[in-house]
């Protein structure tokens, strides 16, 4: 049987494409992305864990609830004053809802490339399903050909598996990037699963068909089989409010505590990039005066590029140029007064990051660059960092991705999701040349 190698999965390493509504949080579209490669960089820190575009300049009219019983968790103090982080979640807004894409069930094509029928059936078995229920035309047909091996299940048979089952047949075909779903699944945070569902307003049986058709890898739910779901429900409202279910996206609500000993020319030192500090100078020291200090949104002490796109979704487009306007093109756009686009180019990206940075190996600072890389050294996301652990990130280029807050730990878990235990991606921390410490 075909080994999971690592080369199996270069395809995974993007999030620069656009591609129909896939993954919730997640690598949501991918697209080969191997010029832009890290190789001179040797300084990697793995694991690290310091504790058409309507968007833009638009009303943030996305839905942006807290979850229940959510709290702001207070951070560390430093020179950027205290993080206040509160959990809450984002679905895309109603006129994003494209469920006429899953107006009607075409059966999946289950693609093992370079496997033989036998292996396949082996597989099989090893899952739970035995050699005449595979071979039963009650269940699917197969196709071979000089590629591997084509099953293409009927509805029943997907709706029976056992999420046991489905996570290791899954497991196999999200090795090819020729499997679309499996390859690009919705994904749950397992902790947070029942919560989202318990808001979703779904009903019952729409709850049970849902359930019936997740699977689990590691911490995260996995949710492959869209079509599959929506053929099974009649309702439009229902299939928009399926949709925006499996379309969650965990974000952060981000403030900053000023109390009265907080050094404030220290405080503006460190936000001094953002350009705001000096015209904030008068509500920060009122804030410092508060009886147990006060908080500002830190969105205040951010580059006017955040202030228009954060918690915003972007629109849908066949515009080719802003339908790549992903994870590098918002790091590199962080401090630009206008858009630039010239960084939807891989190769642009490239030598942007090889000729304007340089790899730290000390604590990042405000508006220092997050760089995730592969085992091959090979780009898969950048963000850009703010404080205490906090990075502000879109995570991919698909219109069901925003930009948004999130805490370093989560983004690095969120990306190796996918990834072989064994060869988990390398955080790259690295500073604009001529940039001084603070």
């Amino acid at each position: 049987m075909p080994s999971r190698s690592s080369s199996s999965r270069r395809l995974r390493v993007v999030d620069t494409t656009t591609q129909p509504i896939r993954r919730n949080w997640l690598i949501p579209a991918l697209a080969t992305f191997s010029a832009v490669s890290l190789i001179p960089w040797g300084l990697c820190v793995n694991g690290w864990t310091h504790a058409n575009h309507a968007s833009v300049g638009s009303a943030r009219s996305t839905s942006a609830a807290p979850t229940a019983g959510a709290a702001a968790a207070g951070g560390q103090v430093g020179p950027w004053g205290q993080l206040a982080c509160t959990p809450m979640s984002l679905e895309p807004p109603g006129d994003f809802s494209a469920v006429d894409d899953f107006k009607t069930w075409a059966g999946p094509h289950w693609r093992f490339m370079h496997y033989t029928q036998d292996q396949v059936l082996s597989l099989f078995k090893g899952a739970g399903i035995s050699q005449a229920d595979a071979m039963s035309p009650q269940n699917g047909n197969w196709s071979t050909g000089p590629d591997g091996v084509v099953f293409q299940p009927t509805k029943d048979f997907v709706l029976s598996l056992s999420p046991t089952t489905r996570a290791t047949i899954y497991g196999i075909l999200d090795d090819f990037p020729e499997n679309e779903s499996q390859r690009t699944p919705y994904s749950f945070r397992a902790d947070e699963l029942n919560e989202i569902l318990a808001q979703s307003g779904l009903k019952p049986e729409t709850l049970q068909l849902l359930r019936g058709l997740l699977y689990q890898q590691g911490d995260s739910v996995l949710f492959a089989d869209v079509r599959t779901a929506m053929s099974k429900i009649a309702d439009h409202d229902e299939k928009v409010r399926l949709f925006k279910t499996i379309c969650h996206r965990p974000s952060l609500r981000v403030e900053v505590r000023v109390k009265s000993d907080t050094d404030i020319d220290q405080f503006a030192a460190y936000w001094r990039l953002g350009g705001r500090t000096d015209e904030l100078r008068p509500l920060l020291m009122a804030l410092s005066h508060v009886d147990g200090g006060g908080t500002i949104d830190i969105t205040h002490l951010l580059p006017q590029f955040v202030e228009q796109h954060v918690y915003t979704f972007p629109s849908p487009t066949t515009n080719k140029t802003i339908c790549h306007r992903d994870c590098h093109w918002t790091t590199l756009n962080f401090f630009g007064k206008a858009l630039d686009d010239r960084y939807t180019d891989p190769a642009v990206v490239k030598a942007t990051f090889d000729n304007a940075y340089s790899p730290i190996t000390g604590d990042p600072q405000f508006g220092d660059v997050i760089l995730l890389v592969n085992q091959d050294n090979v780009l898969v996301h950048s963000a850009t960092y703010l404080a205490d652990g906090v990075v502000f990130t879109k995570n991919g280029a698909i219109f069901t991705q925003p930009w948004t807050y999130m805490k370093l730990p989560d983004l690095v878990t969120y990306y190796n999701t996918f990834t072989p235990p064994t060869q988990p991606l390398k955080v790259i921390m690295c500073r604009r040349k001529g940039t001084p410490a603070v």
